[in-house]
């Protein structure tokens, strides 16, 4: 009797707030409804920052906060009356345990690869939250529209960026010496996918027989947005972004031939968003930008040509066991200098260093071998597999537009950079595989365990906590780091408080600081620190910068061999770097 007393006056008034938002809401539809207003939102904050990866990048910390509001709100007005997960889920626990058993048995790498660990842990737990939502066709066009208004909104932001005068400065980032635009993502090929997204997104509004029913005003948004984002894609000169525009046009074609009763509304958006990147054709050079790409590409011009493959290579030397977690930057250049060096000087990687293969896939598979390779294989064809088992009718765009995230994985790594994107996929993925039954096992009715509404709730509520406490660690952290590279470098003092590969960036930072300070006030102690510091994080990055200020810093303390060899192995690494040829040129005198 006690123990009913106590549990109605501590969830009683909770009770009674979630009863009355069933009154008036579906109670899937809330939790998803609040979840994408935060997700959206958050990805508009912005301060300057330095970039890098996603944990420097501000807005992505909100992103996190967004996630754990998610959970929050999933376990307060959700009750758990049974346990859904998709019928091939082993695959992904599978991956996940090959992952996090070397991730520990190696010590974790690098920032990428701790990025891995992290998300793969909370891309589980997110996907099986958003799984067992029931939305309804309703909801579900509720929520794709919202996802277009935001997008919408990221379109307008890169149309601000090509203003000249930098309009909206602190804002919105900027390129410091060019307009430039690079959305909220500070990356131009994460928005161009977004938006060629966003243009599947409203075909999948277009053929809905909700469209119909709709206001004027709100069609005619839809068709303004099918303008805009045919305007963006073009004016951002991306490849992928192109032929993400390319597929999207294509797939309705195939769309409209299938079902012939929606061809004319089809044929008015593509029409629509036609115009739109030749407006953008005609007042910008965004089309010049890409068919030059694919010129360089068509005449092996390209390095990506050659930087694949170095991937290729790579993935033969260590096809069992790959080469360790966060090998890849070490392992890809010496690999790079060494079919150079073969092919006497005529294979170009380019000037830039390489933190990740350009490919997730080949990322997975260099550095964790065939069992990660294969792991990963078999999770894309499952998602792929689900998208073609799927209602066709009904999630055939959605479909689409979580094929354009796959494209960009074989490219580039969005999700290192942007969490919104991250998130973004897994939510539509779990809501086209949720329209496939077949798909759908209750775990419930095989293990009585996972049926606990108690057990549901402490493992989402525990999430709750853990990520509202890191996203607002990471929130100071990257505003605190920018200030600390303009400013006179306090950050360096403080301790580690979150795990260390948070601090690479910052450590490379703050070393190179107090060597220059050292170097000038005579403290030859620090010097021979950073010599050792410097040794050992070369093995793992070879850094540029790291190189130049090791090379300084033996020639300072009269290690003249061990500077001259540094100088020739980082000439050996990048050969067509400007900065290091002119470095090498300056110094290689000091060894003659």
């Amino acid at each position: 009797m006690l123990h009913n007393v106590k549990a109605l006056i501590v969830s009683g008034p909770f009770c009674i707030v979630r009863d009355k938002f069933k009154s008036h809401f579906s109670v899937d539809g809330f939790v998803a409804a609040v979840f994408f207003v935060c997700l959206n939102v958050s990805s508009f904050l912005f301060y300057e920052n330095i970039g890098y990866v996603g944990i420097y990048i501000p807005f992505n910390s909100l992103i996190l906060f967004s996630v754990f509001v998610f959970f929050a709100v999933f376990v307060f007005f959700r009750r758990a009356e049974n346990f859904y997960f998709p019928a091939f889920f082993w695959i992904i626990l599978v991956s996940l345990f090959l992952y996090v058993a070397r991730f520990f048995l190696e010590d974790g790498g690098g920032l990428l690869s701790f990025n891995r660990f992290w998300f793969l842990l909370l891309g589980v737990f997110f996907f099986v939250a958003v799984f067992q939502l029931d939305l309804s066709l309703r909801g579900r066009y509720f929520l794709v529209f919202s996802l277009v208004f935001f997008i919408f909104l990221h379109s307008c932001v890169a149309i601000v960026q090509v203003i000249p005068g930098q309009f909206l400065y602190g804002y919105v980032p900027h390129l410091q010496f060019r307009n430039s635009p690079i959305g909220m993502f500070q990356q131009v090929n994460v928005l161009a996918v977004l938006v060629a997204c966003g243009c599947a997104l409203v075909f999948y509004l277009a053929v809905d027989s909700i469209y119909i029913k709709l206001p004027f005003s709100i069609r005619f948004f839809l068709w303004l947005c099918g303008f805009v984002f045919g305007f963006v894609l073009l004016l951002l000169g991306s490849r992928i972004g192109f032929l993400g525009f390319a597929l999207v046009v294509f797939s309705s074609s195939v769309y409209a031939f299938i079902f012939p009763v929606s061809r004319k509304i089809v044929f008015f958006m593509a029409v629509l968003m036609s115009l739109g990147g030749v407006s953008s054709s005609l007042t910008s050079d965004g089309l010049f930008r890409v068919v030059s790409k694919v010129e360089n590409i068509a005449t092996g011009n390209d390095v990506r040509i050659n930087l694949y493959k170095t991937s290729f290579d790579l993935v033969g030397d260590g096809v069992i066991l790959g080469h360790g977690i966060g090998s890849f930057q070490s392992v890809f250049h010496e690999k790079a200098a060494y079919l150079n060096k073969e092919a006497e000087g005529h294979f170009s990687i380019g000037p830039s260093t390489y933190t990740h293969p350009h490919n997730e896939l080949l990322y997975w598979w260099i550095e964790g071998g065939i069992l990660w390779g294969f792991s990963f294989l078999l999770l894309i064809f499952f998602v792929l597999l689900g998208l073609f088992l799927s209602d066709f009718k009904s999630s055939f765009f959605l479909s689409v537009s979580i094929v354009l995230f796959l494209i960009h994985l074989m490219v580039e790594l969005p999700f290192y950079i942007s969490y919104y994107h991250y998130f973004l996929f897994l939510f539509l993925v779990a809501l086209v595989f949720k329209s496939g039954d077949f798909f759908v096992i209750d775990l419930g009715d095989k293990f009585r365990f996972f049926n606990s509404l108690y057990f549901f709730k402490f493992m989402f509520f525990s999430l709750f906590l853990m990520f509202m406490f890191f996203s607002l660690v990471l929130f100071s952290y990257s505003k605190n780091l920018y200030d600390s590279s303009i400013g006179d470098g306090e950050f360096c003092d403080s301790e580690y408080f979150l795990y260390k590969a948070f601090y690479e960036y910052r450590d490379v930072f703050c070393m190179g600081r107090r060597l220059s300070i050292s170097m000038g006030s005579g403290d030859v102690s620090f010097v021979f620190d950073y010599i050792e510091w410097a040794e050992s994080y070369i093995k793992e990055v070879p850094s540029i910068d790291v190189y130049a200020s090791l090379i300084r810093a033996n020639y300072y303390v009269g290690n003249l061999d061990e500077s001259g060899d540094y100088l020739n192995h980082l000439i050996y690494l990048y050969p067509d770097n400007q900065y290091v040829r002119a470095f090498y040129k300056k110094h290689y005198s000091f060894y003659e």
